[in-house]
């Protein structure tokens, strides 16, 4: 077998360790592989955690939301059938494997990518585990900073799988396996998206509404299967909304949380109202700025990468707050990816304009072309078809090319097609209408890099079970098969985003729930660093100036702060990223 291999659960598993390897570096990783830092109670027939068994060659470690009775049955499955029993499993999972028979290691990861997985290797010692912090406490692995990726960090806020910023430390993609033998490594794409074909033909509108509703009450069903004590993420919005709909109609009420920061906007109005309707109890979460900024520190722990922005310190806080209050938490994250929601209204209006452009005769489309490309209306100017891959349309775009030549230190970090290289395989994954391919990036990368790894990271920290109805994968894949267009809906001037939930929650909320702006908390926070943070902004500039200008040109960002703060542009974006990168890199000391 692989010497220094090590597959690890709560309790432990460790074969054959190199006499070098230290008696500590084993007992952290028999205590912290596989092991979240929260309070789960040792799986059994009701509840879920870290999971192991040997049976016949392999030693299989898992990380799931299986109980064990499930996984007993899987690993039979897995067995007899090896890869082929991946297809099989409903449950999001990271799993490791060992065949003490072959000698070969794999490390699998489940398509929705709840579970991340993280592996290092060097030389014949091989270490994975579903979070950093008990990777970095190897004597063998010295993380180091990976330049090389600061581009894409700089770009998207976070950087995608299989990289991540540390040299040598890597991350499984969600729907792949990566099999080890020796010194060979091997990778296999093990889940293929099921998206509408162009040519497909349209399916029925409203057998798509009543289907999306019907495979959302399943899902919710499901979820709370075994639940003694369930409670819902409310936000108000409409897939949280929707998914309270569904739990109450299914059993009695579940308490709802609302989060509420103050000074910082506030929709906890909005989500009593949605819990009165329902006739649910609601509960707000209340927390102040200041709460935010002292929590930056511990969430960037908790995460072991830079914060994406505020909602990680949130979380933390939130779910630090509940904890031991409820056996399980109903969440609406996936929605906006799945039924397309976030700037998907706005996207779908260019490509309404891209297809009139399309339509015109080729004279004339390529003199509208040229004109857009020369007043900078570079949507204007995109192929309709290829719309998303065009424009590199994937998740936030903070510092652009340019603004990467200027912010960095090392014009060799700028690389400038860093969006449309990572971009570009996920669009080639697909082959559908414009607004489903762009749905696809969505999924593989905004979703799995920021929204779920967050939420992961920093429920099970709390031992906070957290479920996500809208991700069910029988409901992922009927969405899938849907053309765009009946997801985001023209109504009249304007787009109207994951229409098939607002349709049928028509009948169950008052119009003025249905129709209202997704608020985020980023603009609140950057108009707070031009008053109450205007003190922590400073520190936080001359700390980076002061521990990094090796990678940021300190000119730069005292610039970005000194316009933000005279009202000539709104950096905080831009501030954000700088100052989260710079909390992560001092936690981490690098």
């Amino acid at each position: 077998m692989l010497p220094g291999v090590f597959l690890g659960a709560v309790s432990g598993i460790h074969r054959q360790a190199e006499p070098t390897q230290s008696q500590s570096d084993l007992r952290e990783l028999r205590e912290s592989l596989f092991h979240r830092d929260g309070n789960l109670p040792e799986p059994n027939d009701n509840t879920c955690g870290s999971l192991q068994m040997k049976i016949g060659p392999w030693e299989l470690c898992m990380d799931s939301l299986m109980s064990e009775g499930q996984f007993e049955n899987w690993a039979e499955l897995w067995v007899k059938e090896g890869m082929d029993a991946i297809q099989k499993s409903q449950h999001p999972f990271a799993m490791i494997a060992y065949n003490h028979k072959e000698k070969t290691l794999w490390l699998i990861r489940s398509a929705d990518g709840i579970r991340p997985l993280y592996w290092c290797r060097s030389g014949n010692k091989i270490a994975a585990a579903s979070e950093i912090s008990p990777l970095l406490k190897l004597s063998w692995f010295k993380p180091e900073l990976a330049t090389e990726h600061i581009a894409e960090q700089l770009s998207f806020r976070y950087v995608h799988a299989p990289r991540t910023l540390l040299r040598d430390l890597f991350v499984v993609q969600a729907g792949t396996a990566i099999e080890i033998s020796g010194q060979d490594e091997r990778q296999f794409n093990w889940f293929q998206p099921k998206w509408r074909g162009i040519e497909d033909l349209l399916p029925d509108e409203e057998e798509c509404l009543i289907g999306i509703d019907q495979l959302l009450k399943q899902s919710v069903e499901k979820q709370l299967r075994g639940s003694k004590q369930p409670g819902v993420l409310l936000s108000g919005g409409i897939d949280s909304s929707a998914i309270l709909h569904h739990a109450c109609a299914l059993r009695r009420p579940p308490i709802t949380f609302t989060v509420a920061v103050e000074g910082l906007g506030d929709e906890s109005p909005f989500a009593a109202r949605v819990a009165k309707v329902m006739g649910a109890e609601n509960e707000i979460i209340r927390f102040s700025a200041r709460d935010l900024i002292q929590g930056f520190e511990k969430a960037t722990r908790t995460m072991g990468q830079p914060l994406s922005g505020a909602a990680g310190v949130v979380q933390d806080l939130f779910y630090e707050r509940i904890s031991g209050r409820c056996d399980r938490i109903l969440s609406g994250d996936g929605g906006d990816e799945v039924l397309a929601g976030r700037s998907m209204p706005h996207l779908a209006h260019r490509l309404a304009q891209v297809k009139a452009i399309s339509k015109l005769p080729a004279m004339g489309s390529r003199i509208v072309r040229s004109v857009a490309k020369r007043i900078g209306q570079k949507d204007l100017a995109a192929d309709y078809q290829n719309f998303g891959m065009d424009r590199s349309i994937g998740a936030s775009r903070i510092f652009l090319s340019p603004d990467r030549v200027d912010i960095l230190s090392d014009p060799g970090l700028v690389r400038p097609g860093i969006r449309r290289s990572v971009l570009t395989p996920f669009y080639q994954e697909v082959d559908s209408d414009p607004i489903n391919e762009i749905l696809h990036v969505w999924q593989r990368g905004w979703l799995i890099e920021d929204s779920l790894l967050r939420s992961d990271r920093t429920s099970m920290r709390y031992g906070v079970d957290v479920r996500y109805p809208m991700l069910d994968r029988k409901l992922v894949d009927y969405c899938s098969q849907m053309p765009g267009s009946y997801k985001v809906k023209r109504n009249g001037l304007e787009f109207i985003s994951k229409r098939p939930l607002r349709a049928k929650m028509e009948e169950r909320l008052p119009k003025g729930l249905l129709h209202r702006p997704k608020r985020t908390l980023i603009r609140p926070l950057d108009m707070w660093l031009r008053r109450d943070g205007r003190g922590f902004l400073k520190s936080q500039v001359e700390a980076i100036c002061h521990n990094l200008p090796h990678i940021f040109v300190p000119s730069m960002v005292k610039r970005l702060e000194k316009e933000h703060l005279a009202r000539r542009h709104n950096h905080g974006l831009r501030l954000w990223t700088l100052i989260l990168f710079q909390l992560w890199h001092e936690e981490m000391g690098l």
